[in-house]
């Protein structure tokens, strides 16, 4: 009797460790927002520009995250459009596509604050960076017939695509220590796991030890993991200091501007901030920089740092899922701020029309 009771007061213990392990895990917002980014989810395209897209039909292990028939992570649409509505085109990164929220992303937060008469339509995919993000809008996005699109935008949207992404991709052409890493990382969790987040930061970690435990094997870091180690500022400012990159920002913005002065459609940019430091956030002239390459071809840009700014200091954390993606609550802060300036901009009078 005395050995039962041991061991059940070892298995209690460590199920209480485990609880107060995930509860600290999700209230700091640690390790990278990873499990609902599956191999099945996303397949090569033969388009030059896009180089990869969500698989139609896609439902995850946990269903938490589902691509309905025209391989948007949204419920499911009419290519035409239903009279008396007024669409919004929602493009861009894992931002925009919903990392960070099991249900309720972004535009799911935006239609219901719209209300009746505007559907907002969910054209997401993590990792594309800014051309990717225009090739969406000319092609996939503008087939629905939108009357505005937001391109929601993150400041490592300048980076030539998303290095882990790619690894997802092309594991197979890796070395065997790397693609077994990146198979570790990616591939399903057992369902009963997909939600814990301390079991992937688990995974994420135990995978980032083995790559670096050979150092014959290029180092795999992407911006996540360079921001959890604390080099998130110096990161992003060497990339809007590479010419490359800032060619790559030029480009996807041209192409947008281009497709706005073709289509009379508006095109806003809705930039997110990285959730470091926001109370002295040290990346506000990042902003400064994607509003003005915007402003310079046309296109209007909302800046969400200080909505999030305004949050933190009225307590209303926990607002994000890691550093680059808000969480359920934080979507619907942006979506809250969206809303009012779509207001403010007469969209509910030509919505009833």
């Amino acid at each position: 009797m005395k050995t039962a009771a041991k061991t059940l007061l070892a298995l209690g213990t460590l199920l209480l460790a485990l609880g107060l392990g995930e509860a600290a895990v999700r209230a700091f917002g640690l390790g990278p927002d990873v499990y609902g980014i599956q191999r099945g989810m996303i397949r090569l395209t033969p388009d030059p520009e896009l180089r990869y897209e969500l698989a139609p039909n896609y439902v995850s292990p946990a269903r938490d995250v589902q691509i309905n028939v025209h391989g948007m992570r949204d419920a499911p649409r009419a290519l035409a459009k239903p009279p008396g509505v007024r669409r919004i085109a929602c493009v861009g990164d894992s931002v925009c596509f919903g990392m960070g929220t099991s249900q309720d992303p972004f535009n799911r937060q935006l239609e219901l604050r719209l209300g009746g008469g505007s559907e907002v339509l969910n054209f997401g995919v993590p990792g594309y960076h800014v051309g990717q993000v225009a090739a969406t809008l000319a092609g996939r996005a503008a087939a629905f017939a939108p009357d505005l699109a937001l391109v929601l935008y993150c400041l490592n949207d300048p980076q030539e695509t998303s290095r882990e992404l790619e690894g997802i991709l092309r594991w197979r052409e890796l070395p065997a220590g790397r693609a077994d890493a990146l198979r570790r990382l990616w591939n399903p969790a057992h369902p009963a796991l997909e939600r814990s987040r301390l079991w992937q930061l688990f995974r994420w970690r135990l995978a980032s030890w083995t790559a670096a435990a050979a150092p014959a094997l290029p180092r795999y870091r992407d911006d996540m993991e360079v921001i959890l180690a604390g080099g998130g500022e110096a990161h992003y400012r060497a990339l809007y200091e590479d010419p490359a990159a800032r060619a790559r920002l030029a480009a996807g913005f041209d192409a947008l501007a281009r497709w706005q002065a073709e289509t009379g459609v508006p095109v806003w940019v809705v930039v997110f901030p990285v959730f470091v430091e926001l109370a002295a956030y040290r990346l506000g002239d990042l902003h400064r920089i994607v509003a003005e390459e915007a402003a310079a071809r046309g296109l209007r840009t909302l800046d969400l740092l200080p909505v999030y700014q305004e949050a933190l200091r009225a307590g209303r954390e926990p607002f994000h899922a890691d550093p680059l993606h808000p969480n359920r609550t934080g979507y619907g802060l942006a979506a809250g701020a969206v809303a009012e300036a779509l207001r403010s901009a007469g969209w509910g009078a030509l919505a009833e029309r």
